[in-house]
């Protein structure tokens, strides 16, 4: 097994540069071999086979993910006070006795699981029970109506409003974010916080666009604008997240569980707002750069963007013509659906990470115990023996053409084993509603002037890989696009 490349130090940032140095090196070892990097005295081992992922989401005595859910913590700036609490086992022990009874970490824990594997728990039951989900859609979308209506559109997107004339030009990158974050904001945590923290959105999207520098550690003194916009949206979460439940309505069940709970482990509040702001963040980065994918591929794409509209519109026809129906758009619009899945193949820089606790095996490979295990999936993703020899380029026809791909061994866009994504069926359903809504209410183009700037003529922009990114990854550059009212009956609404 090929060894000796040695850097740096912290769990957090040996992850991130252990994927920084898969891109460069890889290729000096062809096959799927796994290679050890040296990092800060400590090995990385990176796994390049799909049977040898699935044997490390398999052991989950010897292998654990818990190091680097602490390193994220630390990275975030939460105490070491905070870390030592929510991973201690039986957790009921640090309730006093007025609480113990009504708090599921003492009288629904059998297992006396620590704080962070039960919240793992309640995040399954908040995104993937049946009833929670619809309604969590339910009220996304009925947000996402209210900030798409031509009417009513505004925000910091609109680059030129020429509202009388029946356009606007947006930029793209912009609306997305905008029309991702305000809903699932408001969906999460409810419409009220922003009369309590009317400044949350510009705070957040502020450390949003600089949160890169936490998980690289990069020094307080070169990032005082993004600590301070970090404390000030925490500031405001927390605020809202303390009122009484009757003057702060639209919190979800995941987070008041997660707010009580924590209390009654004697957290801190700004702390415990504090991770449910870093919940946020997981929601939305990853989700609007997605939307923005899939947008700017349909623009270039005139073939498709037609085929994928008539399928959405059969979605409004199924319901009513007012709202698409959610089941037509999940199980009827297979071109909607190869779009995201190539998306999520071609624009995702997820990984599998494991820690080993004890001696153990992955295959034939001896993994001493304290070794780092890293299987990045844009190494799979990008296979040509699994997804052809334009594995490369991006096809939103490929999971068309061949629709077992997405049970393809080495496609895992959302991750497996335990730590399989909770989120994965509402980022799909809110995606696919914002493509939705955008499309049968407008028709999207890129302009041919704007003011005295020249049309964008350069094509779908490439990733940024200057940004660090550990899931989705951004566009190296923005796309201003004309939005028109699109006559269709039900659209205007």
């Amino acid at each position: 097994m090929p060894t000796d490349y040695t850097v740096g130090d912290s769990t957090i940032i040996s992850f991130l540069l252990a994927l920084a140095i898969l891109i460069s090196i890889s290729a000096q070892f062809p096959g799927h071999e796994p290679f050890e990097l040296m990092i800060g005295g400590g090995t990385t081992v990176v796994i390049r086979d799909t049977q040898q992922v699935s044997e490390i989401w398999r052991n989950t005595v010897a292998l654990t993910f818990d190091p680097f859910i602490e390193g994220v913590f630390r990275a975030f700036g939460m105490p070491e006070s905070f870390i030592k609490t929510v991973f201690t086992s039986d957790p009921a022990k640090l309730i006093s006795d007025a609480h113990r009874s009504e708090s599921l970490l003492a009288s629904e824990n059998p297992a006396k699981k620590c704080y962070v594997h039960l919240q793992s728990e309640w995040f399954k039951t908040q995104l993937l029970q049946k009833d929670r989900l619809e309604c969590l859609q339910d009220t996304y979308n009925s947000h996402l109506v209210s900030h798409i209506t031509w009417e009513t559109m505004t925000g910091p997107f609109v680059e030129l409003d020429r509202f009388s004339e029946g356009y606007r030009i947006i930029s793209l990158a912009n609306f997305s974010r905008h029309l991702v974050s305000q809903c699932s904001f408001k969906t999460f945590v409810g419409e009220g916080l922003f009369r309590v923290a009317p400044n949350f959105a510009r705070d957040y999207q502020k450390y949003e666009d600089d949160s890169w520098k936490i998980f690289y550690q990069v020094p307080h003194m070169f990032a005082r604008d993004l600590h301070a916009a970090k404390n000030r949206a925490i500031t405001g979460l927390s605020q809202y997240l303390t009122l009484p439940e009757e003057d702060s309505p639209g919190v979800a069940w995941i987070f008041r569980t997660m707010f009580r709970e924590l209390g009654y482990l004697k957290v801190e509040e700004h702390d415990r707002s504090g991770i449910i702001m870093m919940i946020l963040w997981a929601i939305n980065n990853n989700a609007h750069h997605m939307a923005f994918w899939i947008l700017i591929h349909l623009i270039h794409d005139e073939s498709l963007y037609t085929i994928i509209r008539q399928e959405i519109d059969g979605a409004f026809m199924a319901n009513n013509h007012d709202e698409p129906s959610i089941e037509h758009l999940t199980t009827a619009c297979p071109h909607l659906d190869s779009i995201w899945h190539e998306c999520l193949r071609f624009y995702n820089n997820a990984s599998a990470v494991r820690r080993a606790r004890t001696t153990c095996n992955v295959g034939n490979i001896p993994i001493a115990k304290g070794t780092t295990l890293i299987a990045p999936f844009r190494q799979f993703h990008s296979d040509k023996d699994i997804f052809g020899l334009d594995a490369c380029v991006f096809d939103p026809w490929r999971f068309i053409k061949n629709k077992g791909l997405r049970r393809a061994k080495g496609y895992a866009p959302f991750g497996g084993g335990h730590t399989y994504c909770p989120g994965r069926l509402f980022a799909q359903r809110e995606i696919y509603l914002v493509i939705a809504h955008t499309l049968r209410r407008y028709d999207l183009a890129v302009p041919a002037t704007k003011g005295a700037v020249v049309a964008d003529v350069m094509g779908v922009p490439a990733v940024d890989l200057k940004k660090p990114a550990a899931a989705a990854m951004g566009p190296c550059r923005d796309v201003s696009v004309v939005l028109r009212p699109r006559k269709v009956r039900g659209a205007e609404k």
